[in-house]
């Protein structure tokens, strides 16, 4: 993810939707969902027509690939919707899409602290892991750990359940160091004091230094949420 992008980013549903695609191969176009214009740095969804093959564009760059529909091929492998995989500067391959096509978000960072280490994860694995109770915080909040390093910054799935008896989980506002970037996968939850209501597709990022919160969730949830330090 771009750990200092210009600005905060919150995008619902609808937003993401109506954002231009911009052809980058021949059967590869990409939206572009946040980007830092000094470094490079960005995070975009990546459409792959059939058969389409997209080489590695910077290889100065970390990478990491959650897949979100359809299936590709990496390095021979074969990787379905909900496949994870980091790359380490220098390391990342070319991306095949299957026969029937496949959308990937790509996480490209220059981050040089963040030090996560290489995974090729199928969805087939990510699915065998099991839920860990999230430390730090209350009853209801779990997650899959996909990739960590040294110095905190992580890929993780996060789930979020309501409490015993339905009543809504909460979380406070926050403010940290690190930058935070999040695309919800399922259910919805409810941000600020205004509680605008954010469903699945909704695409946030908040650079390191953002006031962010406080949150509500009255049904399960689930999100891709990477943390990374500058």
């Amino acid at each position: 993810m771009p750990t200092i992008v210009d600005r905060p980013v919150q995008l619902l549903p609808e937003q993401v939707a109506a954002l231009a695609w911009r052809q980058l191969r021949p059967g590869v176009q990409a939206r572009v969902l946040a980007a830092s214009s000094q470094s490079g740095a960005q995070t975009r969804v990546l459409s792959l027509a059939a058969g389409a093959r997209l080489d590695p564009i910077d290889q100065r760059l970390w990478q990491e690939l959650y897949v979100l529909d359809g299936r590709v091929s990496i390095a021979g492998r074969a990787h379905r919707a909900g496949s994870y995989l980091c790359w380490r500067p220098g390391d990342a391959v070319p991306i095949e899409a299957g026969p029937d096509g496949a959308t990937v978000l790509q996480l490209e960072d220059v981050a040089t602290r963040m030090r996560k280490p290489a995974v090729s994860l199928t969805a087939e694995e990510v699915e065998a892991m099991a839920w860990q109770p999230m430390e730090g915080r209350s009853a209801g909040f779990y997650e899959k750990v996909l990739a960590e390093g040294p110095c905190g910054s992580k890929t993780h799935l996060v789930k979020i359940e309501p409490l015993a008896g339905g009543a809504p989980n909460q979380r406070h506002a926050e403010l940290h160091n690190h930058g935070e970037e999040m695309l919800a996968l399922d259910g919805c939850y409810f941000a600020g004091e205004e509680r605008e209501r954010h469903a699945a597709g909704t695409y946030t990022n908040n650079p390191p230094g953002t006031h962010h919160g406080p949150f509500e969730f009255s049904e399960p949830y689930l999100c891709l949420e990477v943390k990374n330090y500058a």
